[in-house]
């Protein structure tokens, strides 16, 4: 999760470099347990080594940027959403970690075309804004529409 604008743009800037790779998704989990949980997650299989490899490059961009570092190692994954109402955590963790997810792949790649553009436009809308949120069924999601 991004505090600033800058953040997000060093995030961005650090990303720009990594080469393309293919993620499938597959078991669900959920931070930081069950009967707490605030994050609903599907773990990744194919391609958990460049999700971590970019974790730490971006770890180390920020860092030597004075920004702290994550307290916890990096587990590759997919956020889906996270718990907003504690008392529905428990609830929300049951259903989700019961779930079935089809385990599909995709390809990740980094932005080349128009990167200068999306920096701009994450500038003009992570500043005023700081981030967007959208509440679901307890649930919270950030996103960034263009």
């Amino acid at each position: 999760e991004f505090r600033s604008a800058d953040e997000l743009l060093l995030a961005v800037r650090a990303a720009q470099s990594v080469k393309p790779f293919r993620i499938s998704l597959g078991a669900p989990g959920v931070f930081p347990d069950p009967r707490r949980p605030r994050v609903l997650w599907l773990g990744a299989h194919e391609g958990a080594a460049e999700l971590t490899g970019l974790a730490r490059g971006l770890e180390t961009a920020l860092g030597a940027e004075g920004f702290a570092r994550a307290d916890k190692p990096f587990a590759p994954h997919l956020t889906l959403g996270r718990v907003r109402d504690a008392a529905d955590g428990p609830a929300v963790a049951k259903r989700f970690l019961g779930g079935k997810f089809p385990g599909d792949a995709f390809d990740v790649q980094p932005v080349t075309e128009n990167a200068e553009a999306i920096k701009r436009t994450l500038r003009k809308l992570v500043k005023p804004h700081g981030r967007f949120l959208d509440v679901e069924g307890g649930l919270v999601r950030w996103h960034a529409q263009f």
